[in-house]
């Protein structure tokens, strides 16, 4: 599976990814996740699955210390040539975890990886236990860090037999609560979201965070 996302991807990034608005991506990044979550640009952050690395140079921009990995060649070489000054390695999750040293980072930010597209209480359809995956990232974060996770969703539990599952407000809970405390659940717009009915209702995406305990 993991040759199939590289081939798509290597194709995606090069005929030209995701287009985004840098100026209002950075706003997006300020006022949804950096000032509600109360990170400071002292603390260490991975961006992972960063893609053509657009992320990981706002925070950088922002005065972070951030290094954005992805499994994708392309995409890291698209990220280093236009992002020059930005760290970026070629690295997937599994790498990650292999080479990285236990308490490593403050922040683990994932916007859109494909590990939290389908499936997220068991093994899904890429064959990744996300459960225990997913635990396994959490011994890279410091005592007290947080994992904060940016994904597309509508939340009415839909699974097309293609594209991207649109998983509940209860999947992302029993996902992430046997891991630490959940500190921030809202919808793109800042929403808060508790109950599946509220994200019904919502339909506009996923953002939340989980403190490690101390």
């Amino acid at each position: 599976m993991s040759e199939i996302l590289q081939t798509h991807y290597a194709k995606f990034y090069a005929d030209g990814g995701w287009r985004y608005d840098r100026a209002r991506e950075r706003t997006f990044l300020q006022e949804r996740i950096i000032e509600p979550l109360g990170l400071k640009t002292s603390m260490k952050i991975i961006d992972l699955g960063c893609g053509m690395g657009l992320f990981t140079s706002l925070f950088h921009e922002l005065g972070f210390d951030i290094v954005g990995a992805d499994m994708s060649e392309t995409g890291i070489a698209h990220a280093r040539q236009t992002y020059p000054g930005v760290r970026y390695v070629r690295a997937d999750a599994e790498e990650v975890l292999r080479d990285t040293p236990p308490a490593t980072y403050d922040v683990i930010f994932v916007r859109g990886m494909s590990w939290y597209h389908y499936e997220l209480t068991s093994v899904n359809k890429l064959g990744v236990d996300v459960p225990a995956r997913t635990r396994d990232l959490f011994t890279l974060l410091k005592p007290g860090g947080l994992f904060v996770l940016q994904i597309k969703t509508d939340f009415t539990g839909r699974r097309p037999a293609s594209g991207v599952y649109h998983c509940k407000v209860e999947e992302f809970r029993a996902l992430f609560a046997p891991l630490g405390e959940i500190v921030l659940l809202t919808d793109w717009e800042g929403t808060p979201l508790e109950t599946n009915e509220d994200g019904e209702k919502s339909g506009k995406k996923v953002i939340i965070a989980t403190r490690k305990p101390l």
